[in-house]
């Protein structure tokens, strides 16, 4: 991840400053998210222990109300930095490649390399315009998230914190793994893309021939060739959610940790039930 996300400021150039604007405000956007929790205890605390009064229902309700709007405002600049500077690194970077292709000999627009390019116009572009700069986004507001709930639960009390993040350890093991598996399938899926968009073209553009000799039977062809790309795409999907599902499980370890030595240590009474 990290690497991808140096490959993205170096294709951002000169918009590297709107990413990192867009960034801290995914980051307050994650703290304000993790206050809101942490008021929630607090309020419970005081349900629990018997202090809650209507000078401290007020005093919840207005800091509920602050974060809530700080979160949506953030939120709200955090999409507009981020989404403008995608739509154009990747109209930049079509715009390169078009004038790379012009500088290429003749000999290399071969039926195989016209497939290459019209997917990684059509599909690999269009995938990272859509899809890279939120899952970007995403990793920055989990590691934030991480750290804001790791501090606030220090300081609720650093046995149940420890707990909670029992599973960190081999998750990142898995996660290590799952990286190495989703790039082979990714692979396969993207050659078996490429072989089915040259089939395509060959047989669209052979389409007056095909018409002529009555040679319909031709599209045999491109109908394995989409099957092949479909059984490629669920092979990839497929390991894609049972790679998450085991990934995230291991994340949830410490949840199920914590809530049987949790209620463990209320019934001894070295933890309130509000912790």
């Amino acid at each position: 991840m990290i690497a991808m996300i140096r490959k993205f400021l170096d294709l951002a150039g000169e918009r590297k400053k709107q990413l990192y604007l867009a960034w801290l405000f995914q980051a307050l956007t994650s703290i304000c998210e993790g206050a809101i929790y942490f008021m929630l205890f607090l309020a419970i605390k005081d349900i629990l222990g018997g202090s809650f009064t209507r000078e401290k229902l007020i005093q919840y309700s207005l800091m509920f109300l602050v974060y809530t709007v700080l979160h949506f405002i953030f939120y709200y600049f955090t999409i507009v930095k981020q989404r403008p500077v995608s739509y154009a690194m990747m109209r930049d970077e079509r715009l390169s490649i078009a004038a790379k292709i012009k500088q290429f000999p003749l000999y290399y627009f071969t039926k195989d390399k016209i497939s290459q390019l019209t997917s990684l116009f059509t599909t690999d572009l269009s995938f990272v315009e859509m899809n890279i700069m939120e899952i970007i986004a995403g990793f920055v507001s989990s590691m934030i998230m991480t750290v804001v709930f790791a501090l606030m639960l220090l300081s609720v009390d650093w046995r149940m914190a420890l707990l909670l993040f029992v599973g960190i350890i081999p998750g990142y093991i898995l996660y290590q793994q799952f990286q190495k598996s989703m790039v082979q399938l990714g692979e396969q899926k993207k050659n078996a893309q490429v072989i089915m968009i040259d089939s395509t073209l060959e047989y669209v553009q052979g389409m007056e021939t095909i018409k002529a000799y009555r040679l319909e039977q031709s599209g045999k062809l491109v109908e394995n060739q989409v099957d092949r790309y479909c059984t490629a795409s669920d092979r990839y999907e497929a390991t894609l959610t049972n790679w998450s599902m085991g990934y995230k499980i291991c994340l949830n370890l410490g949840l199920f940790l914590s809530l049987g030595v949790g209620i463990a240590m209320v019934r001894s009474g070295s933890l309130t039930p509000a912790t």
